[in-house]
């Protein structure tokens, strides 16, 4: 018994340095909101006094909402039967129903940001078919009758809803009934009070946006000098010097770019061009660090939070800033995000070696650092992991270092990551390194491990990958190289490691390994990949084994595209 007691007690007191080990990155502001948001629960409630609508603001991005990339990613006739896939989740929609407990948090927070229903409407916009209309008008009459409280009352959802709400009526071309009017009214002032400063970063940032583009809707100036001034100094915070978001992500800097795209559609078509043209500064930025990082690679790049689907898509991006005169410069360094690119003939390689997160928001880091992405003639090569769930027993393994082309150190993350959304103790001393013919970089992990690693561009088709490690004496190292999926490796006859393509038997790329131990992972967890989320695959992983002789490792890797 006292055995028993002991263990519990032991657990009970590493939960609580875990948390504290969290708790302590976060900003005052953040515990104080934290706090006020679990005790003091505000209610929507009806406001009987609603503005005049403001009928001139134009909210429709033509190059983002009639995109075919984008319609592409729900089926407008399953819709009009309420047959929906959300994050990789299909459902039938009932009537009246607004609340799936079946499927996890992130599916029915999508169900209320109302997204698929802007396909819907653009549908009708370009054919004419009334069916569309309908059904994009009975959702909405419904979630107002039925939506009283709960997951639909969220500001997260809520600063999505209202502004897709605007995009669909302008592609109707309606307005809204006086009851959806009100509605949205309702939620505005409800978000104005409800901020997400618990969260910051992302969510934060949607909640400014919206309150931005309702109080101009609305036509309360008092609330939009108030908030245009916090709008601004968020994105002086959340945009870092080289143009990158920073969460590092590159799904959410798409996210955010189309976020400020939006407020300056607003403020365009309201007459406020001053305003505006500090947006266009910021978006010329961020177009710069979304062309470069992206070029060449095929996908969103799989570094922390990350998935195609999401966002819109880059080239819908860019096209649309075309519009605004805004045509990106190309650059290969972002050093204050910690990426890096170098290119072959035909090849492009992006190199992490950045912080976390921001100190205070690492919820969206995955254990990343050192890793790199390959793509050749834009088709992914080497992959990290991706994201496949933000709720689910899948959630940590794909944060974790083994889900990324990096190494781990005697079987220790490089960052305590734990929960859906959490980060204790994590990496520290990391800096990035650029050359002529090389990029590299460093850091220490929670433990107080060493890993230094460089890319060095000896030929056109070939690099070296050199490593330095410094951990604990007799330290296994295992170093991952994730193959995207339809590749397969191979060991050729001189003890090289080949990927080839399973479709056309062609080999791509070699590893030649001296001097180690190497094997083929193709039956466990470390070879699910994910590109989408709730979309899951399978991948093959070569991993790279060493052992320490004393606390110091140093290795070669030659990799070479064929």
């Amino acid at each position: 018994m006292f055995g028993w007691n002991r263990k519990f007690l032991m657990k009970k007191l590493a939960y609580c340095k875990l948390y504290a080990d969290t708790v302590k990155y976060l900003k005052p502001i953040q515990i104080i909101y934290r706090v006020k948001h679990s005790f003091v629960k505000s209610k929507p409630q009806e406001i009987k006094k609603v503005p005049e609508y403001f009928s001139k603001m134009k909210f429709v991005i033509p190059e983002l909402d009639m995109d075919s990339a984008f319609w592409s990613r729900f089926d407008e006739k399953k819709l009009i039967g309420n047959e929906i896939v959300l994050v990789g989740e299909a459902e039938t929609l009932q009537q009246g129903v607004w609340d799936y407990e079946e499927h996890s948090p992130l599916w029915n927070y999508n169900l209320h940001y109302f997204e698929y229903a802007i396909v819907l409407a653009a549908q009708y916009r370009s054919s004419g078919q009334e069916s569309y209309k309908e059904k994009v008008l009975e959702w909405i009459s419904d979630w107002c009758q039925c939506v009283k409280s709960g997951v639909g009352w969220h500001s997260y959802p809520i600063s999505l809803r209202i502004c897709n709400w605007f995009i669909i009526y302008e592609l109707l071309n309606e307005k809204p009934s006086q009851t959806v009017y009100n509605n949205i009214y309702s939620q505005y002032r409800y978000l104005i009070k409800n901020q997400e400063k618990h969260l910051l970063g992302n969510h934060y940032f949607e909640n400014l946006k919206t309150i931005v583009i309702c109080s101009i809707y609305f036509g309360e100036e008092k609330v939009f000098k108030r908030y245009w001034k916090d709008f601004l100094q968020e994105i002086e915070e959340e945009v870092l010097s080289d143009g990158v978001h920073f969460e590092r992500s590159l799904m959410y800097h798409k996210i955010i770019m189309e976020d400020i795209m939006r407020v300056a559609k607003a403020l365009e078509s309201s007459g406020r061009e001053t305003e505006k043209t500090l947006l266009l500064s910021w978006l010329n930025k961020m177009a710069i660090a979304l062309f470069s990082l992206e070029k060449g690679m095929g996908k969103t790049p799989h570094f922390n939070d990350a998935a195609d689907g999401v966002a819109k898509d880059t080239d819908s991006l860019l096209k649309a800033l075309n519009e605004w005169g805004i045509v990106p410069e190309e650059r290969n360094s972002f050093p204050s995000a910690g990426y890096y690119k170098l290119y072959g003939e035909n090849t492009a390689l992006l190199f992490d070696c950045g912080e976390l997160g921001p100190r205070y928001m690492t919820g969206h880091g995955h254990c990343d650092a050192l890793s790199f992405e390959l793509s050749i003639k834009g088709e992914p090569i080497l992959v990290n992991s991706g994201t496949y769930q933000y709720q689910g027993k899948l959630r940590n393994y794909f944060r974790c270092t083994r889900a990324n082309n990096t190494l781990i150190i005697d079987n220790c993350e490089q960052s305590e990551i734990w929960g859906e959304h959490r980060t204790g103790r994590r990496i520290r001393c990391v800096k990035g390194f650029r050359g002529d013919n090389f990029v590299g970089g460093k850091y220490v992990n929670y433990k107080g491990y060493f890993h230094q690693r460089f890319f060095i561009h000896t030929d056109v088709n070939q690099w070296v990958i050199e490593d330095k490690i410094k951990g604990p004496e007799k330290a296994t190292v295992s170093a991952f190289f994730h193959a995207a999926p339809g590749f397969t490796w191979f060991c050729d006859n001189k003890l090289n490691f080949v990927l080839s393509n399973k479709k056309t038997n062609k080999n791509v790329l070699m590893l030649q390994i001296h001097e180690t131990d190497a094997y083929v992972h193709v039956r466990n967890e470390l070879n699910y990949y994910s590109s989408k989320f709730g979309c899951l695959e399978k991948s093959e992983v070569l991993a790279v084994n060493y052992k320490a002789d004393s606390k110091e490792i140093r290795s070669k890797i030659l990799l070479s595209v064929i």
